[in-house]
């Protein structure tokens, strides 16, 4: 007789499966070489003094790289209390006899997530996200990703409030024609959002009776993740500026390493440029279009090309490369632990770690 946690195993290897083979598709590899284009034509764009660039990015100050790097994982784990209070205010529960996962576990499927993210385009490791609480903890996946839509767009909305905050205190009034559509579709985009989310909570009837009924079920569990979330609007408010504070402190840090007179509202400005360009979705982790977006905020607020492009190459070491690093060694060590767990545990013994 198949037991169930033969059926979850044999579950888990499939879906393992068909992420190595997204990862491999050719949409997955051509969003790189589409990045690796883009940086590219960039570059030859570019007067640079090559020796000039390499001078400052191998001269970076250690110590201050070092808190560069405690600034990007440090937001992480914020990133992932936020989704561990995300779900409970959306009573996101585990099947009986398991666990949801502690904050150690919570920060490992959120460091997972954030490496697919840096892998495949159109930010697929949020979806991967949910698969990973589903598997560990038996949550519905439908709930658990309308926790993750929740936090998208208390993201897109934050972003946008304070992109365009950080824009007039960086340029006054005179904001550089470059920078001006992307502050405006910052604008758009949050305004967007605001209004869906709450055209979907007033109208929740209405659309509930435009769902196919077989797929009811799903679709009620995912308004709950999406809709109950904001339970605990305090918790969100707070951890979320503490994000933003630490993406800032990250790109701060990077330029106080290479001597750039980079202050804190040109900082955080440049932070939430970058999440901005992270959204979009042709590359993973916006790949191609981040570099492109530092190097021309930078140029466009005084810097050096030169220092611009260091500035570009190592950020994005710290928040983007050093993620795939990082993610693949937590990615094998957590699937090691956790499926070891599957095959000598039976449901009602499982850890939440």
């Amino acid at each position: 007789m198949t037991s169930e946690a033969d059926v979850n195993q044999s579950q888990d290897n499939g879906d393992d499966l068909r992420l190595r083979q997204r990862l491999l598709r050719p949409r997955t590899l051509v969003s790189f070489l589409i990045g690796a284009g883009i940086v590219a034509l960039t570059v030859n764009q570019l007067d640079l003094n090559w020796s000039e660039v390499y001078t400052q990015v191998t001269g970076a100050h250690i110590g201050l790289m070092i808190l560069a790097f405690i600034a990007n994982y440090g937001s992480i784990f914020v990133r992932s209390v936020r989704w561990r209070t995300l779900l409970d205010s959306a009573e996101v529960k585990p099947d009986p006899g398991y666990e949801m996962p502690k904050m150690r576990g919570m920060a490992a499927i959120y460091m997972v997530s954030w490496y697919f993210n840096c892998l495949l385009p159109a930010k697929l490791g949020d979806a991967y996200r949910g698969y990973l609480l589903k598997t560990r903890s038996r949550t519905p996946f439908s709930t658990a990703f309308g926790t993750v839509v929740a936090e998208r767009i208390a993201d897109v909305v934050a972003l946008a409030a304070l992109l365009i905050m950080s824009g007039f205190l960086v340029f006054g009034t005179r904001i550089p024609e470059s920078l001006e559509n992307w502050l405006l579709l910052a604008a758009v985009m949050g305004l967007g959002l605001i209004l869906a989310f709450v055209f979907a909570f007033r109208y929740r009837e209405t659309l509930r009776r435009l769902v196919p009924e077989r797929i009811m079920p799903q679709y009620l569990r995912l308004e709950q993740g999406m809709l109950m979330s904001y339970r605990n609007v305090p918790s969100l408010v707070l951890l979320t500026g503490t994000i933003w504070i630490l993406e800032g402190a990250r790109l701060y840090a990077i330029g106080l390493a290479i001597g750039a007179d980079l202050g804190i509202p040109e900082a955080v400005f440049i932070a939430l440029l970058i999440s901005l360009l992270t959204a979009v979705p042709a590359t993973p982790a916006g790949l191609g279009f981040v570099e492109v977006g530092i190097v021309g905020a930078a140029v466009v607020m005084g810097f050096t090309e030169d220092m611009a492009a260091s500035l570009a190459v190592l950020d994005r070491l710290v928040g983007y490369w050093s993620v795939i690093v990082v993610g693949t060694g937590v990615f094998l060590l957590t699937r090691w632990r956790w499926r070891g767990k599957q095959l000598a545990s039976s449901p009602g013994l499982h850890s939440g770690n």
